[in-house]
């Protein structure tokens, strides 16, 4: 009996203890939670650079990982100053290229597409038009942040009318908004054109689509989401379909830019730039390490090889010459 009072009493102290540590626990957890849920404070705010995405790192981690796991590995890894240095040449052009080049080329072209295309392709910062010079520069230069190129989900769903309160007539809000051309986007494909047309002039009391502003377009719509005609049911149907010209129209250059940016910046940065700065780069240091050389034994003469050989070339005829005359 008093072994099994001795052991209940070691069971409780155990439990007792259990209970405290996985208390403690707790309340630290709660803790931290409640300061990474209050929206002003610093955790909170870290955690936003930080918290993951889907399968998407945060930007924040991907650089920490890029830069210290990857380039400073190497770095440490190095054999010799001439080996850092090549590292630290090539991998941080490499890096910055390809981190820091392509979103504002993506970004560039997605303006330039605009203008040819009448599409909205990108998303500006909430009051983009009141920024100095500067600052939209700066929403280009921007990796994360800034100036946002549509993906092909953001396309899927800013040019159907699924999801939109006033369906076709938000589609044309959204492409104004964001520096868009509804006329011209309308009459860039032959389809949607017709589709459009005849939907417009059901509602418009006799006037032409042609002869119609943005604002009245948007009027009518407004108006036609809500009285739908066979017209306007049919310019829906085409737009919540597979054969959607504006979401196809949309995701073909938005695929695109993709492929410029690569090929811009892979022969032209990594292919050309990079492997002259890297030769200029080792003649530098061969420049160098000679000057050191010389000045650290100053003494010794700098030897001619070819003046050397053609010395000893006459020496060894002259030599040869007075044999035969002796011998002879």
């Amino acid at each position: 009996m008093k072994v099994n009072s001795l052991s209940q009493s070691n069971n409780f102290a155990a439990r007792k203890q259990n209970v405290s540590f996985g208390a403690n626990m707790r309340s630290l957890t709660e803790s931290l939670g409640r300061k990474v849920g209050n929206k002003d404070g610093f955790l909170s705010k870290f955690n936003e650079h930080i918290e993951f995405e889907g399968y998407n790192l945060p930007f924040a981690v991907f650089m920490a990982v890029l830069f210290g796991a990857v380039l400073l590995c190497r770095y440490a890894a190095a054999r010799d100053k001439d080996e850092r240095r090549e590292i630290l040449t090539r991998d941080s052009i490499t890096i910055g290229t390809l981190v820091f080049a392509r979103p504002p080329l993506k970004k560039a072209f997605a303006k330039l597409s605009q203008k040819s295309t009448g599409l909205a392709l990108s998303i500006n910062p909430k009051n983009y038009e009141k920024f100095n010079p500067l600052k939209k520069l700066y929403s280009y230069l921007q990796p994360e942040g800034g100036i946002k190129v549509l993906t092909s989900s953001d396309i899927a769903s800013k040019y159907s009318t699924k999801g939109y309160q006033n369906g076709f007539a938000d589609v044309l809000r959204f492409v104004e908004s964001e520096g868009g051309n509804s006329k011209k986007m309308i009459l860039k494909d032959k389809s949607l054109f017709a589709s459009v047309k005849s939907a417009f002039e059901s509602l418009s009391d006799g006037k032409k689509l042609e002869d119609a502003s943005v604002d009245e377009m948007i009027a009518v719509f407004d108006k036609g989401h809500k009285n739908r005609t066979k017209e306007v049911k049919d310019l829906y149907s085409l737009l919540e379909s597979s054969e959607n010209p504006l979401i196809k129209k949309a995701k073909s250059v938005n695929s695109s830019f993709d492929f410029v940016t690569t090929i811009l910046i892979v022969p032209l940065m990594l292919g050309f730039v990079l492997p002259k700065t890297l030769e200029y780069k080792l003649k530098q240091s061969k420049k160098a390490n000679a000057a050191d050389n010389k000045a650290q034994n100053p003494s010794q003469p700098s030897v001619n090889v070819q003046s050397f050989v053609h010395t000893m070339n006459k020496t060894n005829s002259q030599a040869f010459k007075s044999f035969t005359q002796m011998v002879g």
